[in-house]
């Protein structure tokens, strides 16, 4: 085995590898900086074309009706990070927004059709080898974890649960709660 940068996604070999939430020696580290974890009543994210023009603006927001912005809520895959490991420092990659993206935590333009965008985000110049990405999509330092997904699972049950939207198989996405089709709500 040679020492360049290989990536050992499952099933097969990618540019990066994307494994479900591991919590071992290799974020001792972080949790010892890690802030406290947020509410996900909101969410703190950034607009690609907005970057593009170098303005700060959320794709969790739209324009509505009466000129305002409202608030977009994006489904939660799962409420935890994705462990990337083996990105490259200065590569760009689309963050996932909206939650229905195949290919978490990364976009793969599931959300057309939608009112979400992805989240254009480049690599840190400096180099570490894991990165703990979010995948709540509540994150108030997107695309890393900042842990709000440890007190976002009552919020998002709660916003469906309330929600009149329209939840049939017809829509991909309700942007007012993030329901998406096969949501089961269970009374608590």
């Amino acid at each position: 085995m040679n020492n360049t940068a290989q990536s050992t996604s499952t099933p097969a070999a990618s540019s990066l590898s994307t494994t479900a939430p591991s919590r071992g020696n290799e974020s001792s580290q972080q949790s010892a900086s890690s802030p406290e974890p947020a509410s996900c009543s909101s969410s703190a994210l950034v607009d690609v074309e907005d970057l593009a023009r170098g303005v700060s603006s959320s794709p969790a927001t739209a324009p509505a009706a009466d000129g305002e912005k409202k608030q977009l809520y994006p489904s939660v895959p799962f409420y935890g990070p994705c462990i990337v490991r083996n990105l490259k420092p200065g590569e760009t990659k689309k963050w996932c927004t909206c939650g229905l993206s195949k290919s978490q935590p990364w976009c793969d333009s599931s959300h057309r059709g939608t009112e979400f965008k992805p989240l254009v985000w480049k690599v840190p110049e400096t180099p570490q080898t894991i990165y703990d990405i979010c995948n709540c999509k509540y994150t108030k330092k997107p695309p890393l974890c900042d842990a709000t997904h440890m007190s976002c699972p009552i919020d998002v049950y709660k916003r469906q649960k309330a929600c009149t939207g329209p939840h049939t198989d017809a829509i991909k996405i309700c942007s007012a709660c993030g329901w998406t089709p096969g949501t089961v709500l269970i009374d608590l």
